[in-house]
């Protein structure tokens, strides 16, 4: 491995930055760019975000990459009444739940997504329209009723990936579908998530933060106190816009590295 040479005029700022770009440019050799996260279906792995401004006319998109067949992706809703949108994973292929207030709808798109290669998700709604795209091959259905608006945004509740807040086994309640509490929890990595987070605003892209970012505890010592592992664990400590969490997949057994660049505001 190549050292790194200081000549005697360099400043700390630029000694800094040459480590910084030592370290990172190593760090991304071994895991390559990454603007997402991993997701290991143990009991308290999810991600939340902020809400989504789907209002009448939003839009929601993301990447996702598995080989397990069944997992909740996404799910969303508008408090606890009536309005709901679930995607998931079934047996391989991708189903959208959702519920506008005039009845459920379900659309399906996609077979064998759980073939461990990266595959894109887009929701677009229009009124009463909402067309489900996978890998640009797309489904539409239209919804019942009069009034087409995603529930209230002051009081939807946030955008959960991979799966729920165990806290809501309590409160099923506050959950406008409430069986979205057993389905199976997301197994994989997810990237990419980008939908309007104001009402009425423009699409963007949501960055994880570890306050969002639940996952389990279950570690190895050699996940823990690996090399690597220290290494990005020290280069977080004056890198703080890195956050990195280790995670056991619990379908291989395997020790995954989780490393999120976020290009946003940290906070």
């Amino acid at each position: 491995m190549n050292s790194l040479i200081f000549p005697p005029g360099d400043t700390e700022y630029q000694i800094y930055e040459k480590m910084r770009s030592s370290v990172l440019g190593a760090v991304l050799a071994v895991f390559g760019f990454c603007s997402g996260f991993l997701l290991d279906g143990s009991t308290n792995s999810y991600s939340q975000f902020r809400k989504w401004g789907g209002g009448a006319n939003g839009s929601l998109e993301f990447e996702f990459k598995t080989d397990q067949p069944n997992g909740l992706l996404l799910y969303t809703d508008d408090g606890g009444t009536y309005d709901f949108f679930e995607i998931k994973l079934v047996e391989g292929a991708l189903r959208l739940r959702y519920n506008l207030g005039g009845g459920a709808q379900i659309i399906t798109v996609g077979r064998e997504l759980n073939d461990g290669h990266w595959h894109k998700v887009h929701v677009q709604r229009h009124e009463d329209r909402t067309i489900l795209t996978v890998d640009n091959v797309s489904q539409m259905r239209t919804s019942r009723g009069k009034e087409f608006n995603f529930g209230r945004f002051a009081t939807n509740s946030d955008v959960f990936v991979g799966g729920m807040p165990t806290w809501y086994n309590t409160k099923l309640t506050l959950l406008a579908l409430p069986s979205v509490i057993f389905e199976p929890r997301f197994v994989g990595a997810v990237r990419n998530l980008i939908y309007p987070d104001v009402e009425g605003g423009p699409p963007r892209r949501q960055e994880t933060r570890p306050k969002d970012h639940r996952i389990g505890q279950r570690h190895t010592d050699i996940g823990l106190k690996s090399p690597v592992t220290r290494m990005l664990r020290n280069y977080q400590s004056v890198e703080p816009h890195i956050d990195i969490f280790c995670c056991n997949h619990i379908a291989n057994q395997k020790i995954l590295l989780h490393l999120l660049v976020n290009q946003g505001d940290p906070n």
